[in-house]
């Protein structure tokens, strides 16, 4: 019993709510200049509309209609994005192997593929020029991209000889090839400059993901997206737990209470049991196994004085650890020792009043349960 709970933790600390998932398509779907073209596209042809003086005939009408249709049905083709895989595993708290296994689900969704996934790059360009301001104007009048880039980034914080600027993004902005932009910039040192001999410095930094995705998404599709990606990481983690559950079972159905009951001669009617549980395992669909499988788990739970204590640990957590960032995810991964990269197992496995205290409990319970703790904690705090 005690180790199912222990490889139950590997399949819940994979899980992801639905915060975070808008957070992560928040990064991916940025807004672009497609949206601003289809509205300044609508606001001028209302402007005209509302012009025009007299009644129009039906011809016109229909043509309005046509014109109108075409501006709803402006597609984006889609745009270079990257975001930091440092800050944004931060951010949402999810490791970044799980973050590129979501970024994976949208490349290769069966009936739409919402991004195209690329090699992780060091999105950021800093370049320095040894020989002061003027060198790096004398750099800008030779290479465009330097142009650009002191264009948009510039900033006063920044040192007058170096510009640091997102590559990436300035060259989906201009319509750019990033890969060509890349190796222009890289071969900014090799390059010349009349009446400077010093050296140019180029570093690329900021590892980041990299997707080509677009930017023109209503808030019906974004639903549909966050919907997608939470509905396809929970039947990963329900089917995970089926499975244990099923081997455990099928062992159990077997298992002798002693090795001296096995060592003397083979069992035929345990041997053709666990051959009929194995046949079964992998002829039965996925998804009839996780449906019965859910409705079985979703009365297996503790007697209610268990529950209460599990609450009254919630409330305390909750008290004491007020300054964090918690989630119900959280405090039932804490509870379920479960690392995370805002609370490592390092640092949260020494208190243990909490760390692992309630592993044989239901984690989403616990999730639902703290959640509905932290809102009325925060109700009470805000009057």
């Amino acid at each position: 019993g005690q180790d199912l709970a222990e490889l139950k933790r590997h399949a819940h600390g994979n899980v992801v709510d639905r915060y975070s998932i808008r957070i992560l398509l928040d990064n991916i779907f940025k807004p672009c200049a497609c949206s601003k073209l289809a509205a300044s596209m609508k606001t001028a042809n209302s402007k005209a509309n509302t012009a025009e003086e007299g009644e129009k005939d039906e011809y016109e009408k229909y043509l309005e209609d046509e014109e109108e249709e075409e501006i709803r049905n402006i597609t984006c083709p889609g745009h270079s994005v990257t975001f930091p895989i440092e800050k944004l595993v931060q951010d949402i708290d999810i490791a970044e192997e799980n973050i590129q296994t979501m970024l994976t689900y949208l490349d290769l969704r069966p009936d739409r593929s919402w991004v195209k996934l690329r090699d992780p790059v060091n999105a950021t360009c800093n370049i320095q020029c040894y020989g002061g301001t003027h060198h790096l104007v004398a750099l800008a009048k030779q290479a465009t991209t330097v142009l650009a880039a002191m264009k948009f980034y510039s900033s006063p914080d920044m040192p007058s000889n170096e510009l640091c600027f997102p590559y990436i993004e300035l060259s989906a902005r201009m319509g750019w090839d990033p890969y060509i932009v890349r190796r222009e910039l890289a071969d900014l040192p090799k390059r010349s400059i009349p009446g400077f001999k010093y050296a140019v410095h180029v570093e690329f930094k900021d590892l980041s993901f990299h997707v080509t995705a677009p930017g023109l998404l209503s808030a019906e599709e974004h639903d549909e997206v966050v919907d997608y990606l939470h509905q396809r990481v929970t039947a990963q983690k329900n089917a995970e737990i089926r499975r244990l559950h099923e081997l455990h079972s099928s062992l159990l159905a077997v298992a002798t209470s002693s090795h001296y009951d096995a060592a003397d001669e083979v069992d035929a009617s345990r041997d053709e049991l666990l051959k009929s549980r194995i046949q079964e395992y992998f002829s039965s669909s996925s998804e009839e196994n996780d449906s019965d499988w859910l409705t079985v788990k979703s009365r297996d739970l503790p007697p209610s004085h268990i529950l209460a204590s599990v609450q009254s640990d919630i409330r305390t957590f909750i008290q004491k650890y007020s300054d964090l960032p918690l989630r119900g995810r959280v405090i039932a991964r804490i509870f379920q020792g479960i690392g995370s990269p805002n609370f490592p197992a390092a640092t949260w496995g020494r208190i243990r009043r909490y760390w692992r205290r309630h592993i044989d409990i239901d984690f989403d319970w616990i999730d639902r349960c703290a959640t509905v703790e932290l809102t009325e904690a925060r109700l009470k705090h805000s009057y």
